[in-house]
């Protein structure tokens, strides 16, 4: 589960970068 939640948040960065 962990894996995938960090796949959900690097998806999430490439579209939101400016969140980071």
């Amino acid at each position: 589960m962990s894996k995938q939640a960090l796949i959900v948040v690097d998806i999430q960065n490439d579209y939101f970068p400016q969140g980071k």
